[in-house]
């Protein structure tokens, strides 16, 4: 029996995680539709039907409806800003609400209150829960994206200069995930008949990769030859009160580090995950040294 969706509308299909995530729709058997803002200089392949539209109730609704959406896939940069995609896909008679999480686990309270920028990923959440009656939703939970932030220096690591910003000590264990990896998840979660309806109105977890700092150090030293020195040693729980301060300056410079302590902090380790459905959604992932080596290459070419 084949899942109810065909017809998927992304929203906001750019910036770090979009790309990753539309090639694999348009690698699929899905219809896909993408959404931008008027104005948009966002580029596109060809082949991609690009529509623009305000992010409002009334200009939403006839998008919807012309794309003959079943769900929605929202990738917005500004969470907060959902309410009225949800409303209008509603109206429209969308199926399905992906919201735009994609990173720390928003499901449990303590990394809302560890990290409070994320906030307005919970508060979508809550406000699809209250919409159950009318359409169905899947929050994915990722962790930070593995590639993608050892490619930018996220995680710690500059390849360039051969040197690594550790936090409490490099220990702690985390999940984290593939940006096309992501994207062949929100596929089967869209394709797959019993990933669909297992995933109604709940949190998804996936990964890549659990591993540890000190760990990614070994196998990159490993793999380069070259002994990474540490730049910096960082006290999660001190880091978070000087950026927190920051904040209150308006310096928004390090707001990153306040998601990191969630990641990496021996205190908040929240970004390990019990169990995910890497199995059931079929995501076959090389090992944690392969994957490095074409990271490496690809950051250093």
């Amino acid at each position: 029996m084949a899942t109810p969706i065909k017809n998927v509308v992304l929203v906001g299909a750019t910036g770090n995680l979009g790309p990753a995530v539309l090639k694999e729709f348009l690698d699929s058997p899905l219809n896909v539709t993408v959404l931008t803002r008027p104005g948009s200089k966002a580029t596109f392949p060809p082949n991609v039907k690009v529509v623009q539209s305000e992010y409002t109730h009334d200009a939403l609704v006839p998008v919807f409806k012309s794309a003959s959406a079943d769900a929605i896939v929202s990738l917005v940069g500004a969470p907060d800003a959902q309410n009225p995609l949800i409303d209008a896909a509603i109206t429209a008679g969308v199926k399905r609400f992906i919201p735009s999480e994609f990173g720390c686990n928003t499901s449990d309270p303590k990394v809302v209150e560890t990290v409070p920028i994320l906030a307005p990923k919970r508060h979508t959440v809550e406000y699809l829960s209250t919409k159950q009656g009318s359409i169905s939703w899947t929050a994915l939970i990722t962790g930070p994206f593995f590639d993608w932030g050892l490619q930018v220096g996220f995680l710690g690591f500059d390849f360039a200069n051969g040197t690594m910003r550790r936090w409490d000590g490099g220990d702690v264990r985390f999940s984290s995930t593939n940006l096309r990896t992501i994207g062949r998840a929100l596929v089967g979660l869209l394709t797959k008949p019993e990933a669909y309806e297992g995933s109604a109105n709940a949190y998804i977890f996936i990964e890549s990769h659990r591993t540890t700092q000190n760990e990614l150090k070994a196998a990159i030293e490993k793999i380069t030859g070259k002994t990474y020195s540490i730049r910096e040693e960082v006290d999660a729980v001190e880091r978070t009160k000087f950026v927190n301060a920051q904040l209150t300056k308006g310096d928004l410079s390090a707001i990153t580090d306040l998601i990191l302590p969630a990641v990496f902090g021996k205190k908040t380790p929240y970004n390990l995950w019990e169990s995910t459905w890497n199995e059931k959604l079929d995501l076959k992932e090389k090992s944690l040294e392969e994957d490095l080596k074409d990271i490496i290459k690809a950051s250093t070419a």
